[in-house]
């Protein structure tokens, strides 16, 4: 009897080790600008809740209950890996690694390490067929790529092994052993779900767009964008990040307009969560994983459903001009300026921005030349991001 609950006793004690769940290491940033670290996710009272249980030595000074729309990311503690080639590509930009096999005519499944996906092929975009070979560009018309050829016309799906392609409005079946590689012109559905959507990074190059469901111990379920509910083991996830909660990055929108006017030569490109140089982001000695790197005179245009609060950013030169530099800043809503700034030069404390935006439909922010032209006006909106209410 002593034996047998010594056992039962260990093995409880393993599990309770083992248990994904259990890992205290989660580092929550929340959108009120708060950062706790030596956090446990744990279930709330409702599916759309989340409790951040403190662990010891973490930041957290209690246990606290919040809405899964009050988290900006999560950051699991996990080892990201080595980033490896994926094998299926979905329309979205969502990026898959493991076995490929088709379960129907019309649909592929990726065997991945930490779950099994099934994805309709009119949600894919690309997929790897041989392991030596790389995930082909995006097409306008789907091409198949074989050892030595490739062929040309719609993709029908998989039967019986076999790749079905319409060459001269018939169907032709091709081995797939023979195939390296398909590319799909495919256009999914674009419809609006309703939900909290969730990036799902899973390290060495696995990332999946899913929308929040419930959280169980250590188990998160999302819902994909086709329908499918999966489950997602909890120790698999490297960083969650929440994509429309009450706080939204910029650089995760596209602006509806972009206007970028050099004072003399040929214009610089605004960079998404990079400098204008295309190094990362850096405001007096301080690193920025999110933001946006423009170079003067650089205006974006962000279309927006009034229903935000404030606009926050942190605005400055680049770190790499050194004191060079000048320029201005400015906000508009609806086309009515609502902030400019003073002359901002390189090497000046960054302007800690927080622009009241009830209301407005259209967003724009503008970075103009000051001194002397646009020389060295490697502007950065560090951070810069939307609040709701």
């Amino acid at each position: 009897m002593r034996i047998q609950l010594a056992l039962r006793t260990f093995a409880s004690i393993f599990a309770l080790i083992a248990s994904p769940a259990m890992a205290g290491d989660a580092e929550v940033s929340l959108a009120d600008g708060r950062t706790l670290t030596g956090i446990t996710l744990r279930p709330g009272t409702s599916p759309t809740q989340v409790i951040l249980e403190k662990v010891p030595g973490g930041t957290a000074s209690r246990n606290a209950m919040v809405s899964v729309t009050d988290l900006l990311a999560v950051d699991f503690g996990k080892v990201a890996g080595k980033t490896e080639t994926p094998t299926v590509r979905l329309v979205n930009g969502d990026t898959l690694r493991g076995t490929v096999t088709f379960p129907s005519a019309k649909s592929v499944k990726v065997s991945a390490g930490w779950a099994n996906v099934t994805v309709p092929l009119g949600w894919v975009s690309a997929i790897r067929i041989q392991e030596k070979v790389e995930l082909p560009a995006p097409v306008t018309k789907d091409t198949v790529v074989l050892t030595s050829d490739r062929i040309q016309g719609p993709v029908q799906g998989v039967v019986g092994g076999k790749l079905q392609v319409e060459v001269g409005g018939r169907p032709v079946p091709v081995d797939l052993a023979r195939v390296q590689s398909i590319a799909l012109a495919n256009r999914a559905p674009t419809e609006s779900r309703p939900g909290t959507v969730l990036s799902l990074d899973m390290g060495g190059g696995d990332r999946l767009t899913a929308r929040w469901v419930k959280l169980d111990q250590d188990v998160l379920t999302v819902k994909l964008d086709w329908g499918q509910d999966l489950d997602v083991p909890i120790g698999s996830i490297s960083r969650m990040e929440i994509k429309n909660g009450k706080l939204v990055y910029l650089s995760d929108l596209k602006p509806a307009e972009v206007k970028e006017t050099p004072f003399l030569d040929s214009a610089s490109p605004f960079k998404v969560n990079k400098a204008v140089s295309g190094r990362p982001i850096r405001l007096r000695g301080k690193a920025f994983r999110r933001g946006l790197g423009v170079h003067s005179r650089s205006s974006l245009t962000y279309t927006l459903d009034g229903g935000f609060e404030s606009f926050k950013a942190l605005a400055g030169l680049d770190d790499s001009v050194g004191p060079q530099g000048s320029v201005i800043f400015r906000i508009y809503g609806d086309d009515k300026l609502i902030h400019e700034s003073a002359v901002q030069r390189g090497g000046d404390t960054p302007l800690d921005l927080n622009v009241p935006i009830k209301g407005v439909l259209l967003l724009r922010i503008e970075v103009d030349f000051a001194d002397n032209g646009d020389a060295a006006d490697h502007a950065n909106w560090a951070e810069a991001r939307l609040l709701r209410p």
